[in-house]
């Protein structure tokens, strides 16, 4: 605006009315209702996991619960020679997280500490939510075996089960949540969508975490993942949309001028259009001092 300068804090759009033709006087448009503002935000909660472990089928009724690593491997001499991953994260404090807001998705990540053994080419890893069919009970971090859910000795490695081995009827047919294509030259963060399990829990389903395995055990391939013991835990991210109310109140009936009707000129019509009111615009004193 040239030479002249205003201080502006608030600038709101309203409303507008398209061009009325040229015979409709202003009084006969329908009224244009001021809506307040209703402003959300996106944001990203980070939690980490809290309990982790990996178990080995060769050693059945031992835990791998307390190490930094988490490690995933098949072997094609051995079938029964498999390592597994379970990780879960805590159902309060997911929920705590999302609060009143919306959640839009979520996604469960590992970060990838040694892929050298894996092909160029890549492996799929799959991550399958726990039915809580599997073990009613619950598993436990420094409990959970390729056996039990949660032996109660893992020192002596014999089955101490007294809430009953992993029900896993079923498994063969069980669809991954979702899958990730790891390769020998994959660096960072391996991510799963679990937006569809978040929001199952959310909704009452037991929250007993994920349960992570190869799809192909039939060669000789092995990924290791830092464990919550270590500086890169495994996190849930959660994407959630939040109202806003740091904003200022926007009144609902603002008071309008009483010329508020425009007659501009249409070079392609000389007769008059007439206008709705654009904008409304409010100016405050204030700290900052805005510049428009």
């Amino acid at each position: 605006m040239a030479d002249q300068r205003v201080r502006a804090t608030t600038l709101l759009l309203l409303c507008c009315q398209a061009a009325c033709s040229t015979d409709t006087p202003l009084e006969s448009l329908p009224p244009i209702e001021p809506h307040p503002l209703t402003s959300v935000v996106a944001t990203s909660d980070t939690l980490v996991a809290n309990a982790d472990a990996y178990v080995r089928v060769f050693a059945p009724n031992k835990n791998y619960g307390t190490g930094d690593s988490l490690t995933v491997r098949s072997f094609t001499a051995d079938a029964n020679n498999r390592y597994s991953v379970y990780v879960r994260f805590d159902q309060a404090a997911i929920a705590s997280q999302i609060g009143a807001g919306q959640l839009d998705s979520a996604r469960l990540e590992l970060m990838l500490r040694d892929g050298s053994a894996l092909p160029v080419a890549g492996t799929l890893l799959n991550a399958y939510r726990i039915p809580n069919s599997w073990a009613p009970g619950g598993w436990t971090e420094t409990g959970v075996t390729a056996n039990c859910p949660n032996d109660t000795n893992t020192a002596n490695a014999v089955l101490n089960c007294p809430v009953g081995v992993w029900d896993t009827t079923g498994f063969s047919t069980l669809a991954p949540t979702d899958q990730a294509l790891v390769k020998k030259d994959t660096r960072g963060w391996v991510s799963f969508d679990v937006t569809a399990d978040i929001t199952a829990f959310l909704a009452g389903t037991a929250n007993q975490g994920w349960y992570l395995a190869k799809q192909n055990n039939d060669n000789n391939e092995r990924m290791v993942f830092w464990s919550r013991e270590s500086s890169s835990k495994p996190r849930l991210v959660l994407f959630v949309r939040r109202s806003d109310s740091t904003r200022p109140p926007i009144p609902d009936q603002p008071n309008y001028p009483d010329d508020s009707l425009y007659v501009v000129t249409d070079p392609d019509n000389p007769g008059p259009i007439y206008y709705r009111r654009l904008a409304w615009i409010q100016f405050t004193a204030s700290a900052t001092d805005a510049e428009v």
